[in-house]
């Protein structure tokens, strides 16, 4: 339960963070997409319209906020592998449980090993990929993969949720991956 609460802890100071950075942004497209949905909800446009509209909207919104999307991903980077990479396996949440990441095999802690667990866990791959995708793909299809993917994220985070709750050694997905273990302190 202390691992989950440190993780919580680690979630919302990095999501602190990224209020601040995407409330600089305010976007035409998020405006578009309030005149959308009222259109839709007053029975202006039919949902193939909405649809249509939607997607497209989507895609500008992504591409608008391309610049916090990478400040996001330099964020994640910075507070999930640099700082404990720095800090003998340690974010905030984790020091203040007196917890830390720590390699199975006892060996020293490399930085990729802490992107592993950040491209499962932390959603650095996703991220990654989408701010690629915006670019390359037609609005249509980011938004069919967009979506795919970031199910397969939310379900990847949930899954490895459980399994550190009810596995016996307490690993996730992202620890059997990287070969990590979150341990209580020594010192």
């Amino acid at each position: 339960m202390k691992r989950l609460t440190a993780y919580v802890i680690d979630i919302i100071i990095v999501s602190i963070f990224l209020f601040f950075i995407n409330s600089l942004v305010n976007t035409i497209n998020e405006s578009n997409l309030v005149t959308l949905n009222d259109n839709f909800i007053n029975n202006k446009i039919t949902v193939n319209e909405y649809y249509d509209n939607y997607v497209v909207i989507n895609h500008n919104i992504a591409k608008e906020n391309i610049l916090t999307n990478i400040l996001s991903l330099i964020l994640t980077i910075i507070y999930f592998v640099i700082l404990p990479l720095k800090n003998d396996g340690k974010t905030l949440g984790k020091q203040i449980f007196k917890l830390e990441i720590k390699k199975q095999d006892e060996k020293e802690l490399k930085f990729f090993d802490l992107i592993k667990r950040s491209i499962l866990i932390h959603g650095i791959f996703y991220l990654f990929v989408m701010i690629i995708l915006v670019y390359i793909l037609p609005s249509e299809t980011y938004f069919w993969i967009e979506n795919i993917l970031g199910i397969m994220q939310i379900s990847i985070v949930i899954i490895s949720g459980f399994m550190v709750l009810y596995r016996k050694d307490k690993l996730g997905l992202h620890d059997i991956w990287a070969k990590t273990v979150v341990k209580e302190r020594e010192k």
